[in-house]
Order: C-alpha cells, then sequence, then structure tokens
C-alpha cells in the first residue's frame, strides 16, 4: 500500500532527505507501529500522530492512500 507521510518539527530528520512530506511503500496490513520502526521512530519517543487529520494510535491498521501526519508532542511548563 501506498501512504503519504508528512513529518514536522525535528521529525524531519527521519525522512529521505529530510523534506516534509513523501511517500512510503508498506506492506497491506501495516499498523502505525509497523511505520514508526521502518522510519526509525522508536514507540518511546514523544509525538502525535495523525491520519487523514484524526489523532491515531500506535496499533491503527493503516491503509491504501492515508495520510500520515508526525509531529512532536510539545513538553515543559
Amino acid at each position: 500500500m501506498r501512504l503519504t507521510i508528512t513529518l514536522l518539527g525535528d521529525l524531519k530528520r527521519f525522512a529521505p532527505g529530510h523534506g516534509e512530506e513523501f511517500e512510503l511503500d508498506l506492506e497491506s496490513g501495516a499498523d502505525i507501529a509497523d511505520l514508526l520502526q521502518h522510519l526509525g521512530l522508536g514507540s518511546n519517543r514523544s509525538k502525535i500522530v495523525l491520519v487523514n487529520g484524526r489523532q491515531a494510535r500506535e496499533d491503527r491498521v493503516l491503509a491504501d492512500a492515508d495520510h500520515v501526519t508526525l509531529l512532536p508532542a510539545v513538553e515543559g511548563g
């Protein structure tokens, strides 16, 4: 399946060529955790995941043509 991936903030460094948006092919049935592993983003890194504009958990199964946006979670006080 083909996905559109957008990485924002300091997560851009995990993108090919360090761009903001790119397309990626993953096997059918892959979930967000599989995508994060493929990109080299561990589950322990604080981030917000959106799929087609809606927040999603790492166990969400992705579908062809999904648009996944990853952005760093803001922490501090």
